[in-house]
C-alpha cells in the first residue's frame, strides 16, 4: 500500500476507534469536588452518602465513598452548592457555600462527628483554593471581578474585526505569564495564535487565527466566569499552549436581568500628547439580560428543570483618532525640492539621477538636490494633489495620524439548561455577532488615498452538550459545537486609475493603485489595492466530544477523545499585490550604488517622483479556495490519590492534525529537486498536486504525556511540580496564509522584482504594467520561471510543541487569600521560524563586491569568471548565483525548525469575593529567547521574516519581541462597608487595575546594502557606549530629546555584515504605568431591584508612555526620535445599570 496513502487515510481510519472509546473536552468548562469522609480521629468512612444541592437551581448531585472513603463529583455546572455529608451513627454534615469554578477540581476533606443523623453540623464555605490534586497553573476570574472591574469599551487590541465592545478576553492579562494584546497574546512565552478557546467546553478555535476570539465573543454579560490555564493542564485538553476556558451564564429559579449603557465622550478626555486638539470621541455600548426559569403561565413550570438566560449588546461609535505622527513628505519634496533634506549636522542627503546610472551603478547627483519639473512622472503629477500638506514642519513626524475604524455592532446570545431525569441533562447555547467597520489609515478622510474598506463580519456559534451519571462511579458526557465567522471585505467601488492613470491597469478596475514609498524614517502607503469582488473569509468549526469518567477507589480515571473539522473558504488576495497593482519605491533608486554610503543617500519620494519602480505585483484575479482541515485525538488519565496527602496525575494525550489542504487539490509548489525544463534542466521546477495528494505527510506521533504531583505538606500549604509537552495549531496544520500560497497555476501574480540592488528599475512607472497574456489554470511546470514560487519544508506537517515543567507553593491565607508562587519553565520545539532562506547566495561570494549588482553580461562578470546559470538567463550576477537562479523569490511559509526558551517566576496573590472584595496580584518575573523573527503561529509572518546569513542561524537568537522581564498586576473590587441600609451613603464601590510592565527590547537597523538576498544588515556595536542616551522616559522631551545613543553604533564596511545583535535587552521601549479606576453606586428601588452608576477612569493620572524610537542609523537625522504614544490619554467613561 502506498505511503501517501496512509498519511492521508490514517485520521479517517482512526476515527471509528476514538468514537468508540469516546472524547476529549470531558465538558471542559464544567467543575468538580473530590474529598474523602473521615471521623473525627481521622479514619476513612465508607459508604457515607454526600450530596451537593446547586443554591440556584435546585439541581441535586449525589456520590457515596468506596472503601477508601473517597467521594467524587464531576461534570457540575460553575456556580454554588449546599453539600451535605451523612453517615448512620454521625451527625450531618452541612456546608454553604461551596463554590464550584470552571474546569476546577477542588478537594474538600469532610469530618463527621460521632451522633445522630438527625443532628446537623453547619460549616460556613466559600471558594475552595487550595489545589491538592492538580498540578495545573491556571486562574479563574469570577463573575463579581468581571462585571465591576473598569474594562473600557474600545479597549486595548480592539481591531477592525472587533468593533470595541467589551471583550472578557482582555482580563487575561491580570494573571501571571501573560502578555501581548487580545490579538497576538504570548501565555508562557508561546508563539502568537497558539492557544485554545472553548465556550461551554467546546472549541472555538478557528483555522487561521487560533486564540483570536473578538469575531465570534458572546455579548459580555453573557460570561459567567472564564479560566485561564497556562500550563500543565489535564490531558483532556490539547492543541493549544494555553487555555481560555469560558463558562456562559445559565438561569436560575429565579428572574434575573437587567439593562445597561456604556458612554463616552471626548469632552470627558484628556487630549493626546502629540495632538492639538482633543480628537472627537462618541462610543454608545448598550443591552440587556433576562433569564430564569421557563414558565408559562397554566402550560409549563420549568422550575428546578428547565432554564434559560438572554443576552443582549450593541455598539455605535465615532472613535478617536491615535494621536500619533507619521511622516509625509514637505509639499517642497513634491515639487521635486530636496535642498532641505539634511543630516542632523546639517550635511545635505543627496538625491542622484538615475538617468545618470553608470554599468557599475554610478551615478550624478541632482543639482542642488532639486528634481527638474520636466523630469517628474506624469502619474505623480496625478497623484500629487490628493497627498495632503504636513501638519508640522520638516519631513520627520510632521503629520498626526488620522486612521480610525468606526462601527456599528450588535451581538446576541441565549443559553437553555435541561434537567432531563435526576442523572441526566442537556444544555444548549447559542450566539450571533455582526460587526460593520467603516476602517481608514492614517490619511483618514484627508484624501481618497487614505480609504479602505474592510467590510462585515458576521459570526455564529452554537454548543450542545449532554451529561449522564450512569451511576456514582460512571460518568458519560457529549458534546458538539459549531463556530462560525465570515468577515467579508468589501469592493472598493471607485475606480482610482481613472485618476492616477497608470498604463496596463485598466481604469475600470475598482480601487486605487497601491504606491508604498519606503524610507530609512518609514514607509507611507498611498491607495488601497482591492482584493477579489467582496472577498470572504469564511471560517467553520465543527467540533465533536464524548468523555467518560471512571472512579475506582483511590483512582478517577478519564479517557476520551476529540474530533474536530475546519474549513476556511477565501480568494487569493492583496497578499500578491491587488488587482490594480502595487508598486514599490525605494531611496536606492535615487542613490549612488558603489558608494560605501548608498544605504544612507536618496529617498524614496524622489525615486516616486521619477518614477522608478523598485518592485512591483499585481494579481491575477484566482477562484475561491475551498481549504480543509481535520484533527483527531484520545487520551487517557488517572488521577491517583495515593494518601491523603499524595496526589498523582498521569495522562497522555495523541493527537493527529491533518495537513491542511485545498478541498479540489488545486494546489503547487516548488520541488527543489525535479529538473526544470525552462532552466537547462537545473533542480528546481514547479510540481502540481494530483487528486487527495498532500503537500506534506501528516504527522500521527503527536504523543503528550502529563505527568503531576501534588503533595499536601498541611491542610493549608501544598507543593505542586509536574511535567507536559503541548502541541500547538501551527506549521502546515493552520491555515495561516496557506489560503493565499500554494496556488500558483490556478491563480497568477505579476511579479517584477528587484534583481540589481536598484541599479535598474523594475519598471517605469510612466510605461504601466505588462499586460499578462496567459491563461488559467495553467499546470505549465515553468509557469513561475523568472517569477516567484512557494516551497512546502517537508517537515512541516509537525505542529511546534512545547516542553513544560513547574515548581510551585501554595499556601492558604488568612481572610481567605491565596498565595502561589514558584517557577514556570519552557521550551518550544519545531516552532515557525523565519531561518531557512533557500535562495540566498553564499556570503563567501561578497568578495566580489558591486559586482554582484551588475548584469550578468557585464565585462566585470566576464573578468570574474561569472556565466549564466542557463541558455536564455536574464538577470543580474547575483541572481545568476543564487541556488535556484531561475526563481526570483521563494516564499517558505512554513519552516518548523524554530525555538524558544522561557523562564520565570510566577506569583499569584489572590482573595476570592468575601466581606465585599476581591483581589488579583499577578507578578511573573520572566525572559524569552526565540531562535529568529517570524516567531508566530500565524505562517505569513515565517514567511516574510528573512535571516542575515541561513547558514549562520546563531546571528538569529533574540529576546522575544513580547519579552517583558518585570510585569505586576494588581486587580481588586471593594465594596464599602458603611452605610450599607443608607440609599444615599451606602452602595458605593471602588474597583481598580493597576499595571507596572517593563517595555520590550529594541533593535537597531543600518549597515550598507547586502546583494546576496539575504535578511539585510545590521551596524556594528561601539563598545563602552551605552545604547540608551541616559535620558528616562518619566522625563523625556521628544521635541528635544532622542532616546537611543547614536554613538553607540558605526556602519559597517561596504558589503559586510555589522556585529550588533537582532535585539538589546539592555535597551528597551517605555515601561507601562497605568492605572484604570472606577466607582460605582448602587441604589436599590425595592427589593432585589437597584440602579448602578458608574464613572471609570482609565489611564487615571493621565501618564504618557512614548512609543519606541526611530532605530535606523542609515537615517542619522532621525535616529532616537519618538513621535508616537504608546498608550492612550486619559478617558472617562460613564454607566447606568439596572439590576434585577
Amino acid at each position: 500500500m502506498p505511503t501517501g496513502w496512509v498519511n492521508m487515510n490514517m485520521p479517517r481510519l482512526l476515527l471509528p476507534l476514538l468514537l468508540a472509546v469516546s472524547g476529549l473536552f470531558a465538558q471542559g468548562n464544567l467543575g468538580g469536588l473530590t474529598g474523602t469522609v473521615a471521623d473525627t480521629s481521622g479514619s476513612l468512612i465508607p459508604d457515607a452518602a454526600v450530596k451537593l444541592l446547586n443554591l440556584q437551581t435546585n439541581a441535586s448531585f449525589a456520590a457515596v465513598t468506596n472503601d477508601a472513603g473517597v467521594y467524587v463529583f464531576r461534570a457540575l455546572p460553575p456556580g454554588a452548592y449546599r453539600l451535605e455529608a451523612e453517615k448512620t451513627g454521625f451527625k450531618k454534615l452541612v456546608q454553604e457555600p461551596v463554590s464550584i469554578l470552571t474546569a476546577t477540581t477542588s478537594t474538600l476533606d469532610l469530618a463527621l462527628a460521632v451522633g445522630q443523623v438527625s443532628e446537623s453540623v453547619t460549616v460556613e464555605g466559600g471558594v475552595i483554593a487550595l489545589q491538592t490534586t492538580s498540578p495545573e497553573i491556571s486562574t479563574v476570574l469570577e463573575r463579581k471581578a468581571i462585571l465591576d472591574l473598569p474594562i473600557q469599551i474600545g479597549g486595548a487590541g480592539a481591531t477592525t474585526a472587533a468593533s470595541g465592545r467589551r471583550q472578557p478576553e482582555n482580563f487575561i492579562f491580570l494573571t501571571p505569564g501573560v502578555v501581548g494584546i487580545p490579538w497576538s497574546k504570548n501565555i508562557n512565552g508561546s508563539p502568537d495564535f497558539t492557544n485554545e478557546v472553548l465556550y461551554d467546553g467546546i472549541s472555538a478555535q478557528l483555522a487561521v487565527t487560533p486564540g483570536f476570539l473578538a469575531q465570534t465573543s458572546p455579548p459580555y454579560e453573557s460570561v459567567e466566569e472564564f479560566k485561564v490555564q497556562n500550563t500543565l493542564f489535564p490531558a483532556e485538553y490539547g492543541r493549544g499552549l494555553g487555555v481560555l476556558n469560558f463558562t456562559l451564564r445559565s438561569g436560575t429559579n429565579e428572574f434575573h436581568g437587567g439593562l445597561f449603557e456604556f458612554f463616552r465622550n471626548d469632552k470627558l478626555d484628556a487630549r493626546p500628547f502629540f495632538a492639538r486638539t482633543r480628537p472627537r470621541v462618541r462610543y454608545n455600548e448598550y443591552g440587556g439580560s433576562f433569564g430564569g426559569p421557563v414558565w408559562i403561565p397554566k402550560v409549563y413550570n420549568g422550575r428546578d428543570k428547565t432554564f434559560f438566560n438572554f443576552n443582549y449588546t450593541g455598539l455605535r461609535n465615532s472613535p478617536p483618532l491615535s494621536g500619533n505622527l507619521i511622516s509625509l513628505p514637505p509639499q517642497a519634496f513634491l515639487q521635486g525640492d530636496f535642498s532641505s533634506l539634511r543630516e542632523t549636522n546639517g550635511a545635505l542627503i543627496p538625491v542622484f539621477d538615475p538617468a545618470t546610472t553608470q554599468a557599475d551603478g554610478a551615478r550624478t547627483p541632482f543639482a542642488n538636490n532639486v528634481i527638474p519639473a520636466s523630469r517628474i512622472s506624469a502619474v505623480a503629477r496625478n497623484v500629487n494633489p490628493l497627498i495632503p500638506a504636513p501638519d508640522f514642519p520638516g519631513y520627520f513626524n510632521n503629520f498626526l495620524d488620522r486612521s480610525f475604524n468606526r462601527t456599528k455592532d450588535y451581538a446576541w446570545s441565549i443559553k437553555a439548561d435541561q434537567l432531563l431525569t435526576a442523572n441526566q441533562r442537556v444544555s444548549f447555547s447559542y450566539w450571533r455577532t455582526f460587526t460593520n467597520p467603516d476602517s481608514r489609515n492614517f490619511l483618514g478622510e484627508t484624501t481618497p488615498l487614505g480609504i479602505w474598506f474592510f467590510g462585515p463580519v458576521r459570526g455564529r456559534a452554537y454548543r450542545i452538550n449532554y451529561d449522564h451519571s450512569v451511576k456514582p462511579s460512571l460518568l458519560h458526557h457529549f458534546g458538539y459545537g459549531y463556530t462560525f465567522s465570515d468577515p467579508i471585505r468589501q469592493l472598493d467601488e471607485r475606480k482610482g486609475n481613472q485618476t492616477f492613470k497608470i498604463p496596463g491597469v485598466d481604469p475600470n478596475t475598482p480601487g486605487f493603485p497601491l504606491l508604498n514609498i519606503s524610507n530609512t524614517y518609514g514607509t507611507i502607503a498611498l491607495g488601497n489595492s482591492n482584493q477579489q469582488p467582496n472577498d470572504p473569509s469564511i471560517n467553520r468549526n465543527y467540533s465533536f466530544v464524548d468523555t467518560w469518567t471512571w472512579i475506582r477507589g483511590r483512582h478517577q480515571w478519564k479517557f476520551g477523545g476529540d474530533v474536530r473539522f475546519f474549513q476556511y473558504d477565501n480568494f487569493n488576495g492583496t497578499d500578491d499585490g491587488g488587482l490594480s497593482g502595487t508598486f514599490n519605491f525605494n531611496p536606492l533608486s535615487t542613490a549612488n550604488i558603489p558608494s560605501p554610503d548608498s544605504a544612507r543617500q536618496g529617498n524614496g519620494w524622489a525615486s516616486y517622483l521619477l518614477g522608478q519602480v523598485f518592485s512591483a505585483q499585481r494579481l491575477i484575479p484566482a477562484p475561491l479556495r475551498r481549504m480543509r482541515g481535520e484533527y483527531y485525538a484520545w487520551f487517557v488519565e488517572d488521577v491517583w490519590k495515593v494518601n491523603r496527602k499524595l496526589t498523582l496525575t498521569l495522562g497522555l494525550r495523541h493527537e493527529i492534525p491533518t495537513v491542511i489542504q485545498e478541498a479540489d487539490s488545486r494546489q503547487s509548489f516548488l520541488n527543489i529537486t525535479a529538473p526544470n525544463p525552462g532552466a537547462g534542466n537545473r533542480p528546481g521546477v514547479l510540481q502540481f498536486l494530483q487528486p487527495g495528494e498532500l503537500l506534506t505527510p501528516n504527522y500521527v506521533r503527536g504523543f503528550s504525556p502529563r505527568v503531576g504531583i501534588a503533595y499536601s505538606v498541611t491542610p493549608k500549604t501544598v507543593i505542586r511540580t509536574g511535567f507536559g509537552i503541548f502541541y500547538s495549531p501551527t506549521n502546515a496544520t493552520s491555515v495561516g496564509r496557506m489560503n493565499r500560497a500554494f496556488v500558483h497555476g490556478f491563480s497568477f501574480s505579476q511579479n517584477f522584482p528587484q534583481q540589481t540592488g536598484g541599479r535598474v528599475p523594475a519598471l517605469i512607472l510612466d510605461q504601466g504594467i505588462p499586460a499578462f497574456t496567459g491563461s488559467l489554470p495553467n499546470t505549465n511546470p515553468t509557469l513561475q520561471n523568472n517569477n516567484n514560487i512557494d516551497f512546502m519544508n517537508p517537515g512541516a506537517g509537525k505542529p511546534g510543541y512545547v516542553s513544560s515543567w513547574t515548581l510551585n507553593i501554595q499556601r492558604e491565607l488568612p481572610w481567605k487569600f491565596l498565595l502561589d508562587i514558584g517557577y514556570v519553565g519552557q521550551r518550544g520545539t519545531a516552532l515557525s521560524a523565519g531561518l531557512e532562506n533557500l535562495n540566498q547566495v553564499d556570503f563567501s561570494r561578497l568578495s566580489l563586491g558591486n559586482t554582484l549588482n551588475l548584469d550578468i553580461t557585464s565585462p566585470q562578470a566576464q573578468q570574474a569568471g561569472i556565466t549564466a546559470p542557463y541558455a536564455g538567463f536574464r538577470g543580474s550576477v547575483s541572481q545568476a548565483l543564487r541556488p535556484f537562479p531561475q526563481y526570483t523569490g521563494i516564499r517558505n511559509l512554513y519552516q518548523p525548525i524554530g525555538w524558544s526558551t522561557y523562564h520565570s517566576i510566577q506569583m499569584r496573590l489572590q482573595k476570592s469575593y468575601s466581606n465585599g472584595m476581591t483581589a488579583l496580584i499577578s507578578y511573573t518575573g520572566s525572559k524569552a529567547l526565540v531562535s529568529g523573527a517570524g516567531y508566530t503561529g500565524f505562517g505569513d509572518d515565517a514567511a516574510n521574516a528573512v535571516p542575515l546569513d541561513t547558514a549562520n542561524r546563531a546571528l538569529e537568537k533574540r529576546l522575544a519581541g513580547f519579552d517583558r522581564p518585570q510585569n505586576l498586576i494588581l486587580s481588586w473590587t471593594w465594596d464599602l462597608p458603611w452605610k450599607k441600609q443608607n440609599r444615599l451613603l451606602g452602595g458605593w464601590a471602588v474597583n481598580a487595575i493597576q499595571r507596572y510592565i517593563s517595555g520590550t527590547p529594541l533593535g537597531v537597523a543600518g549597515g550598507g546594502p547586502i546583494p546576496l538576498f539575504n535578511g539585510g544588515n545590521r551596524p556594528n556595536r561601539v563598545s563602552g557606549q551605552q545604547i540608551l542616551s541616559g535620558i528616562s522616559c518619566g522625563s523625556f522631551d521628544p521635541g528635544r530629546d532622542v532616546y537611543l545613543n547614536i554613538g553607540a553604533f558605526s556602519q559597517p564596511a561596504q558589503f559586510t555584515l555589522g556585529n550588533a545583535a537582532a535585539n538589546f535587552g539592555e535597551a528597551r521601549s517605555c515601561g507601562l504605568l497605568n492605572e484604570d479606576f472606577s466607582i460605582l453606586k448602587n441604589t436599590r428601588i425595592f427589593e432585589k431591584h437597584q440602579i448602578q452608576f458608574r464613572a471609570e477612569f482609565f489611564n487615571l493620572f493621565n501618564r504618557v508612555v512614548f512609543g519606541g524610537p526611530a532605530a535606523n542609523l542609515n537615517a542619522p537625522a532621525t535616529f532616537g526620535r519618538i513621535g508616537g504614544q504608546a498608550n492612550t490619554p486619559r478617558n472617562i467613561q460613564l454607566a447606568l445599570k439596572y439590576v434585577f
